[in-house]
């Protein structure tokens, strides 16, 4: 093997970096730690105490967006996400003159929070290149930041994350930053070939994942950043409901193939696939009792009538997402989890997946898909990529039945239909209704991810909600997509 560890949260060029800006002592190390903890620690009060004031006037929409924003501090995070789901349910109308008070007491804040981490970025870039990138990230939210000219930095769209533009050019002309130096593309592809089989693959991890490969580095690395990217982003969407907290003992596996022959020779190599069969698609999680399960991945997938296959990036990421969604919240909730199957409640497992699968990151940001498309894949083929919301706005005056959709038996569930179904009544229940099902659905997850589910567990949860009154809503909520 050649491992190759992309330093904690974020990095990919962490080292590749503080080579770069020469070695920190300890002492200016441990200070520069504190005064990234301190400004982080700013921008969270500063913009918790903007959303205390739109709160008080009457403005609760205005007072989530800006908790929503101080949550990217990752400061006081758990206060903030409390914070935010006491918000969902409020309405108001703010007096006349909220607007300008508004944009004043925001002007402030916001000055208070660029100042902060515009004194603390170029420590950064320094000592922490990683961290760097979080802060530059975390700056261009604020509007007139000029974080790119400022910092001649770049958005290095394959990783994720924010770059010395000097070292963008390096990585588009094909170079890559490796034990300490960088490499031309020529001598890239010369290690890649000789990372090429199984006897030594690439293996790349952030500290929680793990992507192991005998594609090329860059693939990799690309893959491991999106893994990371999309962890951080699920923990985010679920705090104040579920805490996920990553698995203790050693990193989630994720193994990567070119094609559908590896993609089983894999599958088979795992002693833990003994007599469960491979659904064949770009991404499968294996489920079992032991812990760090892995994700096994392929850019030659079986489609519909069972042809194989290739499939571009864009592919394989949305059945990545919806497959890192089940290794992430089953491998949290492990410690908890009953060595048994209740055989129910499979929608709530496939639900939850087929929900975030609709999330799409463009630039750092991540956007929910509300429209289905198709990919072209060569010789007139495609595959459909987002199609749950749109299958739900087409059968918006057919929708199964709660009260026959809720008992659908686990080896009767696995049908296309009843995935869309089940990732826009996640959709809903999440967010429609102004969020008033939110905590009733997280101890519903909890419950069904940890095994320790029936038949009666989501009338419990839901106690005293009439399905048929919540099937109205959620007919109305599909309505307005």
């Amino acid at each position: 093997m050649h491992p190759v560890r992309f330093f904690a949260v974020i990095g990919s060029f962490a080292l590749a970096l503080a080579v770069a800006a020469g070695p920190v002592s300890g002492a200016d190390s441990k200070e520069v730690d504190e005064k990234d903890d301190a400004a982080r620690l700013l921008v969270a009060e500063e913009l918790s105490k903007l959303a205390a004031f739109c709160a008080e006037k009457n403005a609760p929409a205005q007072a989530r967006s800006e908790l929503e924003l101080a949550l990217l501090a990752e400061r006081k995070t758990r206060e903030i996400a409390a914070r935010i789901e006491e918000l969902r349910s409020q309405t108001g109308s703010p007096p006349a003159d909220f607007g300008s008070r508004h944009q004043e007491e925001q002007k402030k804040a916001y000055e208070k929070c660029t100042r902060a981490l515009l004194e603390l970025a170029p420590l950064l870039e320094k000592e922490s290149p990683e961290r760097f990138s979080a802060c530059l990230d975390l700056l261009d939210r604020f509007p007139g930041t000029n974080v790119a000219s400022r910092f001649d930095a770049t958005f290095f769209e394959p990783y994720s994350r924010w770059i010395p533009a000097a070292d963008a050019r390096r990585l588009e002309s094909g170079s890559e930053f490796v034990d300490g130096k960088w490499l031309e593309r020529a001598q890239v592809t010369a290690l890649d070939r000789s990372h090429a089989t199984w006897k030594d693959p690439w293996v790349v991890s952030d500290g929680v994942h793990e992507v192991r490969t005998t594609l090329p580095l860059r693939t990799a690395r690309q893959l491991l950043s999106y893994i990371g990217t999309y962890r951080r982003f699920l923990v985010r969407h679920l705090a104040g409901l579920w805490e996920i907290a990553p698995p203790k003992g050693g990193l989630l596996p994720v193994i990567v193939t070119a094609s559908q022959a590896d993609h089983r020779a894999r599958w088979e190599a795992e002693p833990r696939t003994a007599g469960v069969p491979l659904n064949g698609g770009a991404a499968c999680y294996l489920v079992s009792s032991d812990p760090l399960n892995p994700c096994f991945v392929t850019f030659e997938p079986v489609l519909g009538e069972g042809r194989v296959a290739k499939v571009p990036l864009e592919v394989v990421l949305s059945a990545l997402t919806h497959e890192i969604t089940h290794q992430i919240v089953f491998e949290h909730a492990k410690p908890a989890r009953k060595e048994r199957d209740s055989g129910m409640n499979a929608w709530c497992v496939e639900g939850l997946a087929a929900y975030m699968q609709q999330w799409k990151l463009e630039r750092g940001r991540w956007r929910l898909e509300r429209a289905a498309r198709n990919v072209p894949l060569g010789g007139g083929r495609f595959t459909t990529l987002d199609p749950a919301f749109a299958w739900a706005k087409e059968h918006e005056h057919a929708l199964p039945p709660l009260s026959r959709f809720l008992a659908i038996p686990k080896e009767k569930f696995y049908k296309l239909e009843n995935y869309h179904m089940a990732g826009t009544l996640t959709w809903f229940l999440l967010e429609g209704e102004k969020g008033k099902y939110r905590k009733s659905f997280a101890r519903f997850l909890e419950l069904v991810h940890e095994s320790q589910d029936d038949e009666k567990s989501f009338s419990t949860c839901f106690e005293g909600v009439d399905q048929k009154v919540l099937q109205a809503e959620l007919t109305r909520f599909v309505a307005g997509i």
